[in-house]
This record gives structure tokens, sequence and C-alpha cells, in this order.
């Protein structure tokens, strides 16, 4: 598929459009995919729970689809992380009880606690669905987006908070072309058969993730006491990974004009770590980096990395990446 070609296939009646257009009935009861679900209670009524085996093939971490149009979608939560994009027209949606009005280029990101219901869409009215199962959603914060930096880190943490308050985000992203011209390459990467097929999708997803995180950051940016505090800490912790391989508490205070014990204390209130705890942190990114990357042995890398003692590492090393330096690399080399 061509991406000139991505708007005229989203548009292609699915069977159960057609059905629809038909006269045919799709009640919850009626509809084979409502039957498999099972439902529970959600805030007094009952609700269905979308299960990712039924929409991703087998082995599949991930998967993508367009919504149906001209029926509506009921009250219902997955097992999995669900990013819906309008692609076209918009979408009424009740979200954790939240009546929700989308507009084309608007991103919502549900978790697993999410329940909530999409009114019947019109023909324009284009939704686009990314399923990820969990451990692929883990998968791409922690190394992909997240990757080896802390500021990436830190916002990761900060949009999880969030959403682990409200089960959900959503985002405008009309004015953002990169975000349109992503989804357009997943959709046209998903449904065909290029190689490397893969990789490309997760490259794309992260991409997508990361220009959000960038989105999320502008968004907040410096309007209070409270922000500039927020990038005040942005900017110690974007110090903190360019230099951490020479730097000490004092130096990076003095540098922010600082005592190294109020650094130390705003470190550890707003982010749950320690300066210590960071620069550890940022020499294990930069063994596991140094694993996954070179055949240098273990015993090298944890004197580059900057320790001494073999066995500290290696148990530092397990409680960062939960595995061994030996295990971090095999997984790579299976790869």
């Amino acid at each position: 598929m061509d991406l000139d070609q991505v708007d005229a296939f989203l548009r292609m009646y699915s069977r159960k459009e057609r059905l629809v257009m038909q006269g045919g009935s799709v009640g919850p009861r009626e509809q084979a995919e409502y039957s498999h679900f099972q439902e529970g209670e959600d805030r007094g009524s009952r609700t269905y729970v979308f299960e990712d085996e039924y929409f991703l093939k087998s082995g599949e971490l991930m998967g993508l689809y367009r919504q149906d149009r001209y029926s509506p979608v009921y009250a219902h939560r997955h097992n999995y992380v669900e990013l819906c994009y309008v692609w076209s027209g918009r979408s009424r949606q009740v979200i954790c009880g939240e009546s929700v009005k989308l507009g084309r280029g608007a991103l919502c990101i549900f978790d697993m606690a999410a329940s909530h219901t999409i009114a019947a869409a019109g023909e324009d009215d284009i939704l686009i669905n990314v399923l990820m199962r969990p451990e692929f959603f883990d998968k791409l914060l922690e190394r992909r987006i997240a990757g080896d930096g802390i500021l990436m880190e830190f916002l990761t943490a900060a949009v999880r908070a969030r959403q682990q308050q409200a089960h959900f985000l959503c985002f405008e992203t009309e004015s953002n072309p990169q975000i349109r011209w992503l989804i357009q390459l997943l959709i046209r990467e998903y449904f065909s058969d290029y190689p490397g097929k893969e990789q490309m999708l997760e490259n794309y997803i992260a991409s997508l993730f990361t220009e959000l995180f960038r989105m999320y950051d502008r968004d907040n940016h410096c309007q209070d006491v409270a922000d500039r505090q927020r990038k005040q800490l942005l900017d110690i912790l974007t110090y903190i990974e360019r230099n951490f391989e020479q730097c000490t508490v004092q130096t990076a205070a003095s540098e922010f004009g600082l005592s190294p014990k109020y650094l130390t204390m705003l470190l550890k209130k707003r982010t749950g770590r320690s300066f210590v705890e960071h620069v550890q942190e940022q020499k294990f990114a930069k063994a596991r980096r140094l694993l996954a990357n070179t055949d240098l042995s273990v015993a090298r890398i944890v004197e580059l990395c900057g320790y001494s003692n073999e066995h500290f590492f290696y148990e530092k090393f397990k409680q960062s990446a939960g595995m061994t330096p030996g295990k971090y690399r095999e997984q790579f080399l299976k790869g």
C-alpha cells in the first residue's frame, strides 16, 4: 500500500458496516464479538472486557484496526493498552464516566482500567485503534522511549503517574503534522508485508510516543512557580544525564547555585531517587549499551562504567535490569 492510498483504504466498508447499511441488527447480544467477552461490574453497570487474543494474531504484541462505523461500542475496558486516533470526523465517547468529544487529530491512550463507550460513528468518522499488550507497552516505554535518558524517563514517570490517576490521556494533535504522518506510516506498515515489518512498527510507535512526550512537555512549560521548579528539575536531570561519568553532587549543586543538601532533597522528593541513584542508573544504562552492542567482557564493562567492585556491580545491575549482565546479553544474542 502506498501512503497516498491510506485514506481510501480506511474508508472501505467492513462486513459489519455493510450489514448495518442493509438494515441488519448489531446489538451487543447479536454480535459475535460481544458474546466472546466476559462481563463485569463497573460503577454499578455492566461492562465488557475486550481481550487481546481476540483482536491480535498469535504471537503479535501489537495490532491495529479501524473502528467500525454506524453502530456504537458498548461499555468496555481492555486487558491491553489502547491508543485511539481520530483520523477524520469526530468521536463522542464516555470515558471513566466523563463525556468527551474528540475532533480530527485527537489521540487518547487508555490503560487497562479505563472503561469507555463510543457513540455510533458517521460516514466520515474514522477512528484508528492501536492495541498493545502490556509487555510491549512496558518495553516500549522503558527501553525505546525512556531509553537511557533521565529526562525522558522523568517525563515517562510523569505521564504514568497521571495515567494511574485518570486511566486515560488525551492529546489534541491536529496542529502537529508529525503525529498524523507517523499514524499514516503505522497504517501502511501494518497492512503491508514488507521485510522487517515488526521492527519498523516498533520504531514508528516509539517515535509517536516520543512526539507525544514532547507535546506534553511543551504544554506544561513554565507558567507559574511550580512550573519553574519543574523546569529547574528537568535541567538538573539533563545535566546528570550528560555528565554522569564525572559529576558529583557538589559539582551539580554548584552548576545550579544550590547547596548539595537542597539538591539531594529536591531530587528525592520530586523523582523518588537520590543523586547517587540517578548517576548509578546512568552507569547501568551505559553498561546495558555495551552488553548489547559489544563483545567486551563483563569485567571490562564494569571497569568502563567506573566500578571497582565487580560483586557490587552485579548486585546493583540485577536490581536495575531484573537480570544478571550475562542474561541481559543473552537476550540480545538470541534476537
